[in-house]
């Protein structure tokens, strides 16, 4: 059903084709890891939301798809029926837009590839990795992907249907918006770390982040996406925020620190950022900094964790700030995090130390945690983790 406006219900089924606008980096050139800025024209199909996020569906590297026929000695011409759908297409054009196959090896393919492999003693090793309990098998996948299982058995010969029907579908990937409409309207703007990794010899980048970052050409290319609902949520307007985002995490904050600047909201706001080198991961760091100085934001705590002899996270700062942070939690802020799963792990076990030392719970991991829940419960903390 479509909503009152009748505009169409977008989603990963039914994306809107947006329009590729922008890509600039975050970082200098030598950074260990490139980030970009990437922004998209929406042309009215759904709003943007401070907290949100924007669902973008890929597709696979022509290139990487040629590689990966080429290694399974498949015809591109096959056809096969993609999942989810009646229609036979192409192998190649479903491999391109439908399914992932720079994945690692699973059991179940394993097992269909030795039941394809016309050599016994290939068959035997790969029924026999098949076969070997989790963590093993785990150790033996981590080191090569499913490319590599037909290179190294060359007599596997896997039937075109059966590949397309145990590969899984390629799924979109979603990114926390880095903007407020009110910012910039009808636009979704993103941060991409740009995902690239040596396996077995060769180069793998990242399905998203490559189409993004490398393949889409701004003013010209259109790229399917679709709203997806966030769990960061900005507070009111006179409540204190406390943000945590390193990396990439930093982008909601961002769209907040927008926000709270075009509707002049009066609630104290406090940043926590880090990356490796300031001189190459200080990611929007003329904005920070000008905000820093007009007094929106109230404190910008940097972690740089490799320009120093001593590694430092913001954990870290937030441990040594956590007078500070306490009073204003205590006062009522929010405290928002966003950006890997360890890192909030880390960041919400220093706030429960903190809870601990000020006595609003006791020191046992079931108390940190039942009062963590609490707040979560109360949406005092809010963590968005990838």
């Amino acid at each position: 059903m479509n909503p009152p406006d009748d505009k169409p219900a977008y989603g990963p089924k039914n994306p809107f084709p947006a329009l590729f606008l922008e890509r600039r980096p975050l970082g200098s050139a030598s950074a260990e890891k490139q980030t970009i800025h990437i922004a998209l024209g929406l042309s009215g199909a759904f709003p943007v939301e401070c907290g949100g996020t924007i669902g973008v569906v890929a597709e696979n590297d022509p290139a990487a798809v040629a590689a990966f026929l080429k290694a399974t000695r498949l015809d591109g011409n096959t056809p096969v029926i993609p999942p989810r759908s009646a229609v036979e297409m192409p192998l190649a054009e479903v491999l391109q837009g439908r399914l992932s196959f720079e994945i690692a090896p699973t059991p179940a393919l394993l097992s269909a590839a030795a039941l394809s492999a016309s050599s016994p003693t290939e068959r035997k090793a790969l029924e026999e990795k098949a076969a070997l309990p989790a963590p093993q098998f785990a150790e033996y996948a981590a080191s090569r992907h499913l490319r590599e299982i037909f290179s190294e058995n060359p007599s596997v010969e896997l039937d075109a249907a059966l590949l397309a029907k145990l590969l899984p579908p390629l799924a979109p990937r979603l990114y926390s918006l880095a903007n407020s409409p009110l910012a910039r309207p009808d636009t979704a703007e993103i941060a991409v770390a740009c995902v690239e990794y040596p396996l077995a010899g060769r180069v793998v980048r990242g399905v998203v982040s490559g189409y993004l970052c490398e393949r889409c050409t701004p003013g010209k290319s259109l790229v399917n996406v679709f709203p997806a609902k966030g769990i960061l949520r900005l507070p009111p307007p006179e409540t204190d925020l406390i943000m945590v985002g390193p990396g990439t995490g930093v982008a909601p904050f961002r769209a907040f620190l927008q926000h709270r600047e075009k509707t002049g909201a009066k609630g104290r706001n406090w940043l926590f950022y880090g990356h490796r080198h300031e001189s190459e991961d200080f990611y929007y760091r003329e904005e920070l900094r000008a905000w820093e100085q007009s007094g929106l934001l109230t404190h910008l705590s940097l972690a740089w964790s490799r320009d120093g002899a001593e590694k430092r996270y913001v954990q870290n700062l937030l441990w040594e700030n956590r007078d500070e942070v306490w009073r204003w939690f205590e006062g009522g802020a929010t405290f928002c995090v966003c950006g890997s799963r360890l890192m909030a792990r880390e960041v919400e076990g220093t706030l429960a130390r903190i809870a601990v030392e000020k006595g609003a719970c006791e020191g046992t991991p079931e108390s940190a945690s039942a009062w963590l829940k609490a707040r979560r419960a109360e949406k005092r903390l809010l963590v968005d983790a990838y």
